[in-house]
């Protein structure tokens, strides 16, 4: 709250345009004071503290109106505007439907007082609507207050901005360059609020914000204090400004702020709200600190919650340790320890917790290179129990090699071969950062060696054509060990082109079957068809049909040809295609079945029993 005092302070002298719209101008010079907005900013935390943290809306409705009314009296030439003012000295005070940034301006410690953003978003709109009951009104004060409530937990300054676009509806297109330009007085939110929080948005201290804020002109006082009260959250504020602000402030003021900072400020160093900020500040994907996070102070602050014994701490060094970050260099002895300690202290631990324990055990990470199966077994058999899909092929591998496990290669294709087609289906659904490369590979080692399948190298080529393009697209989600995945396939494809022959690779490959269309065909309802001619020759191009979501597409290989796709269509030409008849406008159609007719000898494309398509033919190609 001091940061909003003290913007109202800074900003005071500049009000109505009365600045220069720069960045260059003396803090505490001539003409500084308190306005309006520090005494109702202050009324409002005095009524909050009165009633307490738990007081119910209409209790503090009635507490907020007769102190703001009481405050207001004492001070009545702060600066209100006409219809506030009227309503401070009313027989009767009731809402009068204001949309003005007033609303805003005094909401500061609702922000700092709730331990939730549910509960700060109730009081702040009982704070409000006993004046402000416009729907502009409240908009405006909640889309402050949420800027505070969340810089308090550490959220970033971007994931702010984004919250508030989407919550609250405000554009922050415009930036203060622009903004500088035209912008005059203005007292509603719609016409504050938003310039107010670009002041935030493109400050990189407490003190840049509130210089921003005077900057743009207009109602600098109102602006600086919105936009003070956010940057004291998110940034604190220069070393000995609390005391110039309580310079400035008379007796009774001045008792409320040293309250409020009691009540308030040591609680914002809680074990409580370490634990939020370091939730909110956790990049949860790579276990590293959020864009704009002060590198040492999360160290500090994942070190200090391990010491405490909170989870996501704990969680974080495990995975961190694990792989190595900039701030903890990997070390498998200290996460092994993490994961255990996770497992042993969770009342549900996270079967993700015993896959990468597993991983560590398997390649004896922590014993001197040797693996320790025994333990690997245990972990993966948990892991995937919850249908973790590396817990499950790493037991496939356990099989297929006999290491903790009899060996047993059928089995061991059973579960990769399983594993396969679920993880295409979703590698087609465009979820690259899934486990589709690692299957693939493995799909290619069982038909290259033959284990539990009959060896065909073709086969064994395309799996690991797909397992390649699989890890390409896989690499933006920076998986761990994506190297030695994608060194494994590479050596791979290198041993089995090397071991088909010259011939086996082609630049055009003709079938008698319109295999592609038919490999469509089993893994969908159906597919579009159109019939077309270009330079006397018969083609077909087939599209597939999304059943779930518009972004299916389908994973075409042909390792003759060395294609490798994923694709929406496929074009095949008919070879000398005969007495071609088809049923549709403009020759094009829906089939959900192809089948060729043994006493005609004619390809039918059908749609039910209805042919769509009907022609004879010597076969079909693909080119190259």
């Amino acid at each position: 709250m001091f940061g909003a005092i003290l913007g109202d302070i800074i900003g005071s002298p500049y009000e109505f345009d009365r600045g220069s719209k720069t960045k260059a101008f003396d803090l505490f010079g001539p003409g500084t004071k308190f306005t309006d907005d520090s005494v109702m900013t202050l009324a409002v935390a005095s009524a909050l503290m009165k009633v307490g943290k738990d007081a119910d809306t209409e209790k503090i409705r009635a507490e907020v109106v007769q102190t703001m009314r009481e405050f207001g009296q004492r001070y009545p030439d702060a600066g209100y505007g006409g219809r506030f003012r009227n309503w401070l000295t009313s027989e009767e005070p009731k809402p009068y439907d204001s949309f003005g940034n007033g609303s805003a301006m005094r909401i500061s410690a609702v922000g700092w007082l709730y331990d939730t953003w549910e509960r700060t978003r109730e009081v702040a709109v009982a704070v409000t609507d006993v004046t402000h009951n416009h729907p502009e009104g409240i908009r405006g004060a909640l889309a402050t207050v949420a800027a505070i409530f969340f810089s308090r937990l550490g959220v970033q300054k971007y994931e702010i901005q984004d919250l508030i676009a989407r919550e609250f509806g405000y554009d922050f297109s415009r930036t203060l360059d622009e903004i500088r330009l035209d912008y005059q007085m203005n007292e509603t939110c719609q016409g504050c609020i938003p310039e107010a929080l670009t002041c935030f948005f493109e400050g990189n201290s407490y003190e840049d914000t509130v210089r921003n804020a005077v900057s743009i002109g207009g109602d600098t006082d109102t602006n600086a204090c919105i936009a003070g009260s956010i940057a004291e959250a998110y940034y604190g504020l220069p070393e000995g400004w609390t005391d110039k602000c309580k310079s400035y402030l008379p007796e009774d003021l001045l008792e409320v702020l040293e309250e409020f900072e009691k009540a308030v400020y040591p609680a914002y160093d809680s074990d409580f709200m370490k634990y939020r900020r370091l939730r909110y500040q956790t990049d949860w994907e790579r276990n590293e600190p959020k864009p704009g996070v002060d590198p040492e102070a999360f160290r500090a602050l994942v070190e200090e919650g391990v010491e405490k014994d909170w989870g996501e701490a704990v969680e974080i060094l495990a995975y961190a340790s694990y792989t190595g970050t900039e701030l903890f260099p990997q070390d498998y002895y200290l996460s092994r320890d993490c994961l255990k300690r996770l497992i042993e202290n969770t009342n549900h631990p996270a079967p993700e917790w015993y896959n990468t324990l597993g991983y560590i055990y398997y390649y004896g990470r922590t014993n001197d290179g040797t693996p320790e199966y025994e333990k690997a077994l245990q972990c993966f058999t948990v892991g995937s129990s919850f249908g973790i899909f590396e817990s499950r092929y790493k037991i496939a591998d356990m099989l297929e090699e006999g290491n903790g496990l009899p060996k047993n290669p059928d089995a061991a294709a059973h579960l990769i071969i399983d594993m396969y087609f679920e993880n295409r289906r979703r590698f087609e659904d465009q979820e690259f950062g899934g486990k589709f490369a690692d299957l693939a590979l493995r799909m290619g080692g069982l038909y290259e060696n033959g284990h539990g399948v009959d060896k065909d190298l073709s086969t064994a080529l395309a799996c690991y054509m797909q397992a390649d393009l699989a890890i390409q697209m896989r690499k933006p989600f920076r998986e761990f060990g994506d190297g030695k995945v994608e060194e494994r396939i590479k050596e791979g494809l290198k041993r089995v082109r090397e071991a088909l022959p010259k011939e086996f690779f082609k630049d055009t490959l003709t079938t008698p079957v319109p295999f592609l269309f038919g490999d469509i065909l089993h893994n969908s309802n159906g597919m579009d068809v159109a019939y077309f001619k270009r330079d006397g020759d018969v083609y077909l191009l087939g599209a597939v049909v999304p059943e779930e979501s518009d972004s299916r597409k389908y994973l075409f290989t042909v390792p003759e040809l060395s294609i490798c796709a994923l694709s929406d269509s496929v074009i095949l030409k008919v070879e000398n295609a005969e007495n071609v008849r088809v049923t549709g406008r403009d020759k094009h159609v829906f089939i959900n079945s192809i089948i060729l007719d043994d006493k005609t000898g004619e390809w039918q494309f059908l749609y039910g029993d209805t042919p769509m398509i009907r022609f004879k033919c010597s076969g079909f190609t693909l080119a190259k």
